[in-house]
């Protein structure tokens, strides 16, 4: 019991020890240390990079705060110079009503040039009732009695300026601002106000696109934390929907953009000036090198990890290269062994300068020896030439030189004309390879077999084994072509069965199958080899014969022959049947051009055959009125 304690205590320390040495082992090896060097070097990237963004992030936020209080700065002194000589205007005013009266008072300063701009400013002295007594520019008697500034001065004592929030025009023009200022008689009691009317716009009209952006903001408010001028970009004269100082510098934005705001009372009258820079446009530059501090990182980060990515791989296979030869080299012969196509590796055989002269057998699968008759020990090593002597003479030698020398593919059908051969059809695909070709031979006898029944069913009637409709056709315009070129003149006949429909209906359609069929031996039987005999569908024939325009009487004889042919005696079901047949003829270059059109005349004439009888031929004219029998 002590010594396997002590056996077990021993193996313990020598497994760690060897599970330690592994561990070190690994970490020396270059497929563990590559990726670990790599991801050092990403977080070295990353962490300058972000180091980088950081410190031009506060730059950028400190130039935008900078720019924010210079253009406070410039603002208010703008705000305050202006609000300072409405000022002057309202004790100037109230001086001279003091001396010259309420009527004569803004006359007189007209008279003085003390007045501001007409076009800017209005300035307005209102009696005690609140009735507008005079105005600069003048304007039509108004009431201001029920207005808050009116009675906030009535209600108070002490000369005070009062802003009110902008208030529509009496004309129903944009609001206008109404700095105000108390009179009072010698007595100290309220005697009116006098006025001054201006745009809020006048107050943010240094607004400059290129310094504050598209939106920037300035604006004033009052101590009711009302505003009395706003611009939002190229937008002012906001009406009621300005928002309150409160919610103007709440969050989130109350417009959707976030900005950078400044808010700075003035000296007196219990205004506040506020502007305001949008963080993204301020931050825009910023943002930009951001941008392209991380795409430089990307960047780099996927070079790196490219090249790492490439010298790992190439490690990596190297190890494992010789298993994956011997792997390939199983899995390639299996693949090949069961491949249902030949398979022929073909080495190239060059002389001393270099031409290309033969091929030498390397590889075949046991599909090869089934397709060829030889074994696969005749045909491995053996030149090409010595296995198939008329390569060269066929074209194999050079499509398989093409394909060696230009690393193509070709691919054909090819058919196998030798009594000998065990394929007679052959679907060869050539594939060029370092210093050789790989053949692919696969057999394809049944597929043309069954490509040659297809077209058989599709150009052929499967009743009577004539040409159908759509051979015949074809045909008919080969015999126009020829035609045109000079060659012998067609006659296309239309051939129409007499009493074929009472045999049909009488005896059954078997019995008319059956007369169909032997109608169609007898003008075959009738006609010379290179004639075509077509069935066009039910118990319509055509013929196409082709003559010289000087044997038309042999023409004759040959039509002849065929109706009494047709009209011979044929027994069906048991009973003794006789028909006959209609013929209209057509002759090229007299009636017409167009294999269509010759077949219609020849159907024309056809019907002037049956109206005359049946059982006659009739040539087509313009007057239908020419036939033979």
């Amino acid at each position: 019991m002590a010594l396997r304690k002590k056996t077990t205590d021993t193996i313990a320390p020598r497994a760690a020890a060897r599970r330690i040495g592994k561990l070190l082992r690994r970490s020396t090896d270059t497929h563990f240390s590559l990726p670990l060097f790599v991801l050092l070097l990403l977080v070295a990237i990353w962490g300058s990079t972000l180091r980088i963004i950081s410190a031009e992030q506060v730059s950028a936020q400190n130039a935008m705060r900078d720019s924010v209080r210079e253009l406070m700065d410039t603002y208010e002194a703008q705000v305050a110079r202006n609000i300072g000589a409405i000022e002057q205007t309202l004790k100037v005013a109230a001086y001279a009503v003091s001396l010259k009266g309420a009527d004569g008072a803004l006359p007189e300063l007209k008279r003085q040039d003390l007045l501001p701009p007409s076009m800017i400013f209005t300035v307005a002295i209102a009696d005690r009732s609140g009735r507008v007594i005079a105005s600069s520019p003048a304007a039509a008697p108004l009431s201001i009695a029920a207005q808050d500034y009116f009675q906030r001065h009535a209600a108070r004592c002490g000369a005070i300026t009062d802003v009110s929030a902008p208030l529509p025009e009496r004309t129903g023009g944009a609001p206008l601002l109404h700095f105000t200022r108390r009179l009072e008689d010698a007595g100290g009691h309220f005697d009116g106000i006098v006025m001054v009317q201006v745009d809020p716009a006048y107050f943010t009209s240094g607004y400059e696109r290129t310094r504050q952006g598209e939106h920037g903001l300035l604006a004033i408010y009052g101590a009711d934390g009302r505003a009395r001028a706003l611009r939002v970009g190229a937008r002012e004269g906001w009406r009621g929907s300005a928002p309150s100082l409160a919610r103007l510098r709440a969050q989130p934005a109350w417009d959707g953009v976030e900005r950078e705001i400044m808010v700075q009372p003035l000296l007196g009258g219990g205004l506040s000036v506020v502007v305001g820079l949008a963080r993204d446009e301020q931050m825009a530059q910023f943002m930009q090198h951001r941008q392209a501090n991380v795409a430089l990182a990307a960047v780099a980060s996927a070079v790196l990890i490219l090249f790492a990515t490439m010298a790992w791989s190439w490690l990596w296979q190297r190890a494992k290269a010789q298993r994956l030869m011997r792997r390939a080299q199983e899995t390639y012969a299996a693949a090949a062994e069961a491949n249902l196509d030949a398979f022929f590796m073909l080495h190239c055989l060059r002389d001393k300068h270099g031409v290309l002269v033969d091929f030498l057998v390397t590889t075949v699968n046991s599909r090869a020896e089934a397709m060829t008759g030889k074994s696969k020990l005749e045909m491995q090593g053996a030149s090409l030439s010595k296995l198939l002597p008329l390569s060269r003479e066929n074209g194999l030698f050079d499509k398989l030189r093409h394909a060696a020398e230009e690393r193509a593919v070709h691919e054909e059908e090819w058919q196998n004309d030798r009594v000998e051969a065990k394929v007679r059809w052959l679907h060869l695909q050539l594939v060029g390879v370092e210093d050789g070709v790989v053949a692919i031979a696969r057999d394809i006898s049944d597929r043309k077999q069954a490509e040659a029944r297809i077209l058989t069913l599709a150009m052929y009637d499967g009743l009577t084994g004539l040409p159908n409709r759509s051979l015949t056709m074809q045909r008919l315009e080969a015999a126009v072509n020829q035609a045109r070129d000079g060659g012998s003149t067609p006659l296309v006949c239309f051939i129409d069965l007499d009493g074929f429909k009472q045999v049909n209906d009488g005896l059954g359609h078997q019995a008319g199958d059956e007369l169909l069929k032997i109608t169609a031996k007898r003008m075959r039987q009738c006609v010379r080899q290179h004639d075509t005999v077509g069935r066009l569908g039910g118990d319509e024939f055509v013929l196409i014969l082709p003559w010289n325009r000087d044997e038309l009487a042999a023409a004759h004889a040959l039509l002849q022959q065929i109706l009494a042919a047709v009209t011979q005696p044929l027994l069906l079901a048991g009973q003794q049947v006789r028909i006959s047949c209609s013929i209209g003829v057509a002759l090229y270059a007299h009636e017409g051009d167009s294999a269509d059109k010759l077949l219609m005349n020849a159907d024309a004439a056809m019907y002037r055959a049956k109206s005359a009888g049946k059982n006659n031929f009739q040539f087509f004219d313009a007057g239908m009125n020419h036939g033979g029998d």
